[in-house]
């Protein structure tokens, strides 16, 4: 038991600081106990369509980081715990799901208003070209504040065109002055009606894929 315990606290704690005045500060990781179950934040899977979010299954009974018990690094987790999910927040189940190893919460950044949350230790949403129905590009976009306006729907020929320029991507380090790139959300919709998603950004006339410079040929679908 003491170890299973000792695993959760990894998963849920990011990071402990002491001050030089003693003091202990916990860095919380975004997670959600609900049922008996961990959960974490999925920044990786979005809501593509609304239709998927179904009933509302659980709530949120107590939010850790802004009470008076976030510090204590010795706090165990129980049920209808979230770090950062105020008191409240309704837990929605997602289709496909029923076993409920991905649930959503509604987030007012998040694309379509809600935020994905997936259960600790299950398998990610897989990412296959054959499943793709449709890719939209998303600018403007701000991590944590807005996921910006549609810009262009890709589908048909060209959604395996973008793959494969996708994959050609040459990882590296390039200097993009900050604050000056333009910056895309690329969502790959899936037939499940869920989203698989990543950040791209634009300078200088060249693309990247995080830190993987684009071939120039993409710059037709930006």
């Amino acid at each position: 038991m003491r170890r299973t315990f000792g695993l959760l606290l990894c998963a849920v704690m990011a990071g402990v600081v002491m001050t030089a005045c003693g003091h202990v500060i916990v860095d919380w990781a975004d997670f959600l106990k609900l049922d008996g179950k961990n959960y974490s934040g999925d920044w990786g899977v979005a809501v593509a369509d609304p239709a998927v979010v179904e009933k509302k299954v659980n709530e949120v009974k107590f939010e850790l980081s802004t009470s008076r018990k976030r510090n204590n690094p010795n706090y165990k987790i129980r049920n209808g715990d979230a770090a950062f999910l105020p008191e409240g927040t309704e837990v929605f189940a997602i289709k496909g799901y029923p076993e409920g190893s991905i649930v959503a919460v509604r987030d007012a950044t998040g694309l379509n208003g809600y935020k994905i949350y997936r259960e600790d230790g299950t398998a990610p949403v897989a990412l296959e070209q054959q499943d793709v129905d449709e890719i939209r590009i998303y600018s403007n976009y701000e991590q944590g504040t807005s996921p910006g306006e549609l810009h262009k729907r890709i589908g048909g020929k060209d959604i395996p065109l973008f793959f494969k320029l996708v994959e050609h991507a040459k990882p590296g380090e390039y200097s993009i002055p900050w604050g000056e790139a333009d910056n895309y959300l690329v969502v790959y919709v899936l037939e499940s009606g869920l989203g698989v998603q990543r950040d791209f950004s634009g300078y200088g006339g060249s693309y990247y894929d995080q830190d993987a410079l684009l071939p120039d040929e993409i710059s037709r679908f930006f």
